[in-house]
This record gives C-alpha cells, sequence and structure tokens, in this order.
C-alpha cells in the first residue's frame, strides 16, 4: 500500500464478493505504514472505501481510525 495508488477500497470488494463466513467488520486505518506519523489519516479515503461497497453482496461495517484524540474527533469523522 501506498498512498499513490491505495487499494483498500478493491480489497474490501473482493471481501464481500469471498462471503467469508464470521467476518465482522472491516479496519482500515488512514495512513500507510510507510507514513507513519508524518501526515494525518486520510479520512476521505476511509470514507470512499466505506461508500464503495457493493450493493450486490451483504455489507461489512467499516471502522475506521487514526487520529481520533477526542469525542468530538470521533463525532466528525462519524458524521462524513
Amino acid at each position: 500500500w501506498n498512498d499513490k495508488e491505495p487499494i483498500a477500497h478493491h480489497l474490501q470488494r473482493n471481501i464481500q464478493k469471498w462471503n467469508i463466513d464470521g467476518v465482522g467488520a472491516f479496519m482500515l486505518h488512514g495512513r500507510s505504514r510507510l507514513q507513519r506519523y508524518s501526515r494525518s489519516a486520510n479520512w476521505d479515503y476511509i470514507t470512499e472505501v466505506g461508500c464503495s461497497q457493493s450493493s450486490e453482496f451483504n455489507n461489512i461495517p467499516l471502522i475506521g481510525n487514526g487520529d481520533i484524540f477526542s469525542y468530538s474527533d470521533y463525532e466528525e469523522k462519524i458524521l462524513k
């Protein structure tokens, strides 16, 4: 994964298609391992991944994380 060619939105759709029994959620951090703490978490991409699920398959809840330091941060991100 790199910030120029993220793949989580493809991976999430594949996991939906595979219909793996017992998958309870898809967790996504808004930064790559290589970025470490040099940038803020990309919540626009987390939102894009959440909206990219196929309506043909069961919806898998998305848990996004990164740079949530307070309840107001949480509220801001959950309303996106």
